[in-house]
């Protein structure tokens, strides 16, 4: 395991994404929006199957939930549908470390990990 400094990762150390790019560039991706229930964790959310970025093809699609923002004029689509999104990979880290429940009620949750998602900026037509 390699250990960095949070310092790092605003001055010279860049994180890339399942998509291939850096977290925070602007991409535009094309692919075809799922709803999951692979985990309670996924319920209500909509991930799309992406199958390009930038105009590329992909040697195998991904799969990547989807934001969308409060005052974006961009429709939030049903699942089965193929969009094209201008937006940026970004990412987080969530859930709750194991280690915690000794300090406090156990709850059913994520275990703490690191998660990328595609926050949409304008569907592309």
């Amino acid at each position: 395991m390699k250990f960095i400094s949070h310092s790092e990762l605003n001055a010279n150390t860049k994180i890339t994404g399942l998509l291939g790019r850096p977290l925070g560039e602007i991409i535009t991706v094309e692919g075809k929006t799922i709803e999951s229930s692979e985990s309670k964790s996924d319920e209500g959310k909509i991930f799309l199957v992406v199958s390009s970025v930038n105009g590329k093809k992909l040697k195998s699609t991904e799969r990547i939930p989807l934001q969308f923002f409060s005052w974006a004029e961009v429709t939030i689509p049903k699942a089965g549908r193929n969009v094209k999104y201008t937006g940026y990979e970004t990412g987080a880290y969530t859930g709750i470390p194991y280690e915690a429940f000794k300090h406090l009620p156990y709850a059913a949750t994520e275990e703490y990990h690191f998660t990328v998602w595609f926050q949409v900026c304008e569907e592309k037509y």
